[in-house]
């Protein structure tokens, strides 16, 4: 890998927080933190969830005001009493939740709040459409200006939002998660069009959760605990390791449980005969027993994500055979397959696995309110009960009552994990089952995993994250051209991993 690193005659810092301090209640979220970023430069942020890398970008774009401490930009005091401050002094904030218009055209939402009027003071629409057009082949998206953004991919929404920045000629752009949603290729296609920023003399503040996309697109990293500043490091010579002992205190291979040896014998708890669901997935056989946790490898778009839609009843193969806890089961119906025991975690799970508004009792008990009714009516105390159980069972950080909205990510994905573990399920699928989750919270997940498969679960997983498969997983089976083209051990390297994916033959 390879990056810039921070030059030894650095330029001074355009923008820049002093002795930060801020308390929500009686909280603590920020404790003197200092940060800077300069021109030219992408400075990565990292930490755990509650580390207060969101306080710090909000101070910084004018979402949150500091207790105490001071915002300078290009080394002059400043106050940002809105987010509208920092956007007019050039400092643009990139959501994770994009913050476009749906129903609004590219063209629309790139102009919000900027305009252009002609002669006679009228909207000065080919212009504006021409500037959009401009702006969005020089980041390399191949953008209609008068498409709709809710027909946009998440990555086209995310180059519309770096589009608006650039129009409003924005000198700092604060990127919050921004490849979560994102494919391998999607992500390398935005770091292009960073590192082509930072060639233009912009500065990027980049927040992620994935340490391996640090190592690759930063030029220093800053690292937050628990609203303090552990420290600051050009990113040159650091490796993932080295930034897990930072922000955990402890090196990236204790973040995976312990394996245990599996003892295969008997009947498999989850069977699939030539799995057939064109055009991804061309004729698939795998089986799995009581207490392994299995991944399914390989580059995007190969059959992986389809494997487990089948399974989880969100799609009906054309051809196939299921069989689950020793009986056949039909295609087709979550219902019918969460009723055989398969239980699934999606990859999205703000928009599917979770009802963002409603409460943590309410989500948590949503599959299994017909064993907490009698004669239609749910019986109140039961349903708590079962709740606070199902909670306290994957150890999630939040009051049952307040919306899943306001927990952390790593908490949300606990109450997912949490409503399905609780129906007593003993086949377990998970897409992506760490997305936009701290280093931390990992851990947890991964123990969570391995405690369920220790039970006699079950457990088919996939990930994007070459290490998660590795560390966590008993067998890697690598998905090529809709097939599994090679079963390999968890001893096994990404470079074997990846062979297998990209020519179908180990290294």
């Amino acid at each position: 890998m390879t990056n810039h690193g921070v030059p030894a005659e650095s330029p001074p810092a355009i923008l820049e927080l002093r002795d930060g301090r801020k308390h929500f209640g009686g909280t603590p979220a920020l404790r003197g933190v200092s940060f800077d970023v300069r021109p030219g430069e992408i400075h990565a942020l990292v930490g755990e969830n509650g580390a207060g890398k969101s306080t710090l970008v909000g101070i910084l774009s004018g979402v949150v005001q500091p207790d105490a401490g001071q915002v300078r930009l290009d080394g002059q005091p400043v106050r940002f009493a809105e987010p509208l401050d920092a956007r007019r002094s050039g400092i643009h904030l990139v959501h994770q939740e994009l913050a476009l218009l749906a129903e609004s055209t590219v063209v629309e939402n790139v102009f919000l709040g900027s305009e252009l009027a002609g002669r006679w003071g009228f909207l000065d629409w080919s212009e504006m459409r021409r500037r959009t057009a401009a702006v969005l082949s020089s980041l390399g998206a191949r953008i209609d200006p008068e498409r709709r953004v809710a027909s946009l991919s998440v990555a086209e929404r995310q180059m519309v939002e770096i589009a608006r920045a650039l129009i409003a000629d924005s000198r700092v752009l604060i990127l919050d998660e921004p490849t979560a949603p994102l494919s391998p290729l999607e992500a390398q296609q935005l770091f292009n069009v960073l590192r082509r920023l930072r060639a233009e003399g912009k500065a990027i503040v980049y927040i992620s959760h994935r340490l391996e996309e640090i190592l690759a697109i930063a030029d220093r990293v800053t690292v937050l605990k628990d609203g303090e500043l552990v420290g600051s490091w050009p990113v040159s010579g650091l490796t993932t390791d080295d930034l897990v002992r930072r922000m955990v205190g402890r090196p990236i291979e204790d973040l995976f449980p312990e394996r245990h040896q599996i003892l295969r014998s008997g009947e498999p708890i989850l069977e699939i005969v030539d799995l057939v669901d064109p055009p991804r997935v061309l004729g698939v056989s795998l089986s799995i027993g009581p207490g392994e946790i299995v991944g399914l490898a390989g580059l995007e778009g190969h059959g992986q994500d389809e494997i487990l839609a089948c399974l989880a009843g969100e799609r009906a193969p054309s051809r196939g055979q299921l069989r689950a806890n020793g009986r056949p089961v039909p295609w087709g119906s979550t219902v019918r397959m969460l009723a055989h025991g398969i239980a699934f975690v999606p990859e999205d799970r703000k928009t599917k696995g979770l009802l963002l508004e409603r409460s943590t009792l309410w989500n948590v008990t949503l599959p299994s309110l017909r064993y907490l009714s009698f004669l239609g009516w749910v019986r109140s105390q039961l349903e708590r009960t079962f709740a606070e159980h199902a909670v306290q069972a994957v150890d999630v950080r939040g009051s049952l009552d307040a919306p899943v909205h306001a927990l952390s990510g790593g908490n949300q994905q606990k109450v997912v994990l949490a409503k399905w573990l609780a129906t007593r399920s003993r086949i377990l699928l998970l897409n992506q089952p760490t997305r936009g989750v701290d280093v931390g919270a990992k851990a947890e997940i991964y123990a969570l995993l391995r405690r369920f498969a220790d039970g006699g679960g079950a457990v088919l997983l996939t990930s994007r994250e070459l290490v998660e498969l590795l560390g966590l997983c008993d067998r890697i089976l690598v998905v090529r051209r809709g097939r599994i083209a090679a079963e390999l051990p968890s001893t096994a390297t990404e470079e074997e991993v990846m062979a297998v994916a990209t020519t179908g033959e180990a290294a």
